[in-house]
C-alpha cells in the first residue's frame, strides 16, 4: 500500500521536481542494497533494511517499510539469516510492485 497523503506532505515541502530527483536516487541506491542483501553480514543486512524502512516512508511505501521493519527486528532478535531469505524475497517483490505504482504516480500527477 502507498500512503499518498504522506507523499503529498513531502511534495508540499520539496515540490514535485525534487520528489522525482529523490525517487531516482532512491531507486539507484535500492538496486545496490538489494544486490548487497544477498551476501551481506548480519549487521550490514540489518542496516540495509533499516535504511529501506526509513527511506521508503518518504514515498509513502508503508507496506515495504513495515516488511523491512520486521526484517530488521528479526535480525536484531537473532533469527538466522538463512531463515530470513523468504521474507527478503517477499520484501523485494513488494518493492518491485510499489516501484511500478509510485513511478506511475510521479509520471501522471502534477
Amino acid at each position: 500500500m502507498i500512503d499518498f497523503a504522506s507523499v503529498k506532505q513531502y511534495e508540499k515541502i520539496f515540490g514535485r521536481p525534487k520528489m522525482r530527483e529523490l525517487w531516482h536516487e532512491f531507486l539507484e541506491t535500492s538496486t545496490q542494497r538489494w544486490q548487497e542483501s544477498a551476501t551481506s553480514e548480519r549487521e550490514t543486512l540489518r542496516l540495509i533494511f533499516h535504511c529501506f524502512k526509513s527511506s521508503s516512508l518518504v514515498f509513502g511505501l508503508t507496506t515495504l517499510s513495515e516488511l523491512c521493519a520486521d526484517l530488521e527486528n528479526a535480525i536484531l532478535a537473532g533469527v538466522p539469516t538463512a531463515d530470513l531469505r523468504l521474507q527478503i524475497i517477499e520484501a523485494h517483490a513488494v518493492y518491485d510492485r510499489m516501484v511500478v505504482e509510485f513511478s506511475h504516480y510521479l509520471e501522471t500527477e502534477d
